[in-house]
């Protein structure tokens, strides 16, 4: 048994062959060139190190993610020509990794840097096409807010003049129009600014907006031309609707006393009437109060169009406030008489003592929170 075991033995050991990087690293021979060739190495590392470090300036390519730092950058809310600034930081890189030489010699090795400058100018790129992407979408939006802000305002300055409400809209549409006039000049300008950078760097997006700019500052000195059409027709038909005006100013106090009387007599907040009854008043003199409140609202921005003194109509306020309080009263006065009727209808297997409960303590929080707005 001893015997087996030692030729078992010898086997192994026979068959235990070193690597052969191993064999070739120990060979004699290659080692009197190894040392040499180390000492070589030893000697231009610091030359080496100090060729490398002229791409540290461009190390934030690599170590920043485009995306994540373009989302830093929009936090602080900046304007569309800081976008452009990026962009031409970026442009600048690339023009330096350009400039730089493909290979460098240093003792008697030769740094070929060629495909690292290749990787660098493609990160540039990215970065460069990161804050595009994102100047895009900004200017885009903008744009858009634009271009529905003087759709809506053409839509309004389009009406024909046909009587005071008409008169209205347009007046409101060129004050709006006014209000909004510097802005837009002071955005379009930029809008058109981050269009031409994009295209400058060859930053093409397929979704049309590089088109769509073009016609931006015709459709808005297009609404500009309306505006001051609209505005020399007003002054034309003013002296007519002025006549009318007072007519129907005139026309509206007898109305609204007319109102005044039947609201006082006949009104919800009778003496002595069922509350039912009383609701359906308050549906009937609803409609009525939002007519005149629509002509009082009309006769108001006409006189105040023309130039006159706004005529106040305490009682209109008061019943407008009446009204008010009326319908929130009814309002829950009915929710609470249809919820109980309800009750009736609900076989006794399905009544639910717990929900009955919430509901009627829901109509009591309700009625308090009223109570206190009735009476305050």
């Amino acid at each position: 048994m001893q015997q087996d075991q030692n030729k078992d033995d010898k086997v192994v050991q026979q068959f235990t062959v070193k690597p052969l990087h191993k064999i070739i690293s120990d060979h004699k021979d290659v080692i009197k060139v190894v040392i040499p060739l180390q000492s070589v190495i030893s000697s231009n590392k610091v030359e080496v190190e100090e060729q490398l470090k002229e791409f540290d300036r461009f190390s934030e390519l690599w170590k920043e993610e485009p995306a994540e730092k373009v989302k830093e950058f929009q936090e602080n809310d900046p304007l569309m020509s800081d976008y452009g600034i990026q962009i031409r930081k970026y442009q600048n890189l690339e023009n330096d990794i350009n400039a730089l030489q493909p290979a460098y010699q240093v003792g008697s090795l030769l740094l070929i840097t060629e495909p690292l400058q290749m990787s660098l100018i493609q990160e540039t790129r990215n970065w460069k096409w990161a804050y595009g992407k994102a100047l895009n979408e900004v200017g885009s939006t903008k744009m858009q807010e634009i271009f529905d802000f003087i759709e809506v305002l053409t839509k309004k300055m389009s009406r024909p003049i046909k009587d005071l409400d008409d008169i209205r809209t347009a007046m409101a549409a060129l004050m709006e129009m006014r209000e909004k006039f510097i802005s837009i000049e002071m955005t379009i300008a930029p809008i058109e600014e981050a269009y031409l950078i994009l295209n400058r760097f060859e930053l093409v997006f397929n979704d049309g907006n590089a088109e769509r700019v073009d016609s931006l500052t015709y459709a808005w000195r297009k609404l500009i031309t309306q505006a001051k059409e609209v505005q020399d027709n007003l002054l034309e038909v003013q002296p007519g609707f002025k006549g009318g005006l007072l007519d129907g100013i005139s026309q509206f106090k007898t109305d609204l006393g007319s109102f005044d009387d039947e609201y006082s007599t006949k009104g919800p907040m009778e003496e002595g009437i069922k509350p039912r009854e009383a609701s359906d008043r308050l549906v009937v003199f609803q409609a009525k109060f939002d007519e005149l409140w629509r002509k009082y609202q009309t006769y108001s921005g006409g006189e105040e169009l023309f130039g006159l003194t706004v005529t106040e109509y305490p009682s209109l306020q008061k019943v407008k406030k009446e009204l008010n309080l009326l319908q929130k009263l009814y309002s829950l006065y009915n929710d609470v008489i249809d919820t109980v009727n309800g009750y009736y209808d609900i076989p006794w297997t399905d009544v639910d003592i717990e929900k009955i409960n919430q509901e009627l303590t829901d109509f009591q929080n309700k009625f308090v929170l009223l109570h206190r707005t009735l009476f305050n």
